[in-house]
């Protein structure tokens, strides 16, 4: 469920949009002032709202301080996490830089586990141990996406489609090239390699002849061309 909000702000923030570098999140080392492309994070969860609390309204879509307790809101949750400096200073927890510089590297991430533990950084005295909110980063291995993967995905940018086609095709061509250059000198019948040939070329074609298409009409298109060649 998603519990990470990345909402547009006019106050200072670290957070910004790079509409340089086509819409590219950054992370400044220091707040910058407010600009229209400044952006502020928001974790919630789904703990009891009390009179007081910030809180994420999936309705308005914004951030408010809720006016009463509330259990079981259906359209509101609770901010337990931020970079909006307002609600910092008001006691909401700051999210620290090991995740915001994960973030700017994953900014599709609307989701996110976060835990309730004992801060052992806390002293005695003043600064008593207590506990805080932790975010665990996702560790996620990165996937190997075959040709039908890449093609068959409805969210894909054309320019991404694009790219990854292009990388898979020369991967194509150099496993290709290994092949024919194998110590044992092995060699391959014209039944074995034009059929692989004629779907690189009818895939690139479809790219390099049809840019007037739109990309998930180029990506069905290809689709065909591989239903085409798949082993029965």
């Amino acid at each position: 469920m998603k519990n990470l909000f990345l909402l547009p702000t006019d106050k200072p923030s670290r957070l910004w949009i790079n509409n340089l570098l086509q819409g590219k999140l950054e992370l400044s080392k220091e707040v910058l002032k407010g600009s229209n492309t400044a952006q502020n994070i928001y974790i919630t969860n789904s703990e009891e709202i009390k009179l007081g609390d910030w809180v994420y309204s999936s309705w308005g879509k914004g951030i408010k301080r809720a006016i009463k307790d509330i259990k079981d809101a259906l359209f509101l949750k609770k901010v337990i996490l931020t970079t909006d400096q307002d609600l910092i200073a008001d006691g909401v927890q700051a999210i620290d830089d090991n995740f915001l510089e994960w973030f700017v590297k994953n900014p599709s991430c609307e989701s996110v586990e976060v835990i309730y533990e004992l801060n052992i950084n806390g002293k005695n005295g003043l600064d008593r141990a207590r506990f805080i909110y932790k975010i665990i980063i996702p560790q996620q291995e990165p996937k190997q996406e075959t040709l039908e993967e890449v093609l068959g995905s409805r969210s894909c940018q054309y320019s991404v489609i694009e790219n990854k086609l292009a990388i898979l095709y020369r991967n194509q061509i150099k496993i290709y090239d290994a092949i024919t250059k194998q110590q044992d000198k092995k060699l391959y019948s014209e039944e074995e390699v034009l059929p692989l040939l004629e779907m690189l070329q009818k895939c690139k074609e479809y790219f390099l002849l049809k840019t007037d298409s739109k990309s998930d009409e180029r990506a069905d298109a290809i689709g065909e061309v591989l239903k085409q060649f798949k082993k029965k």
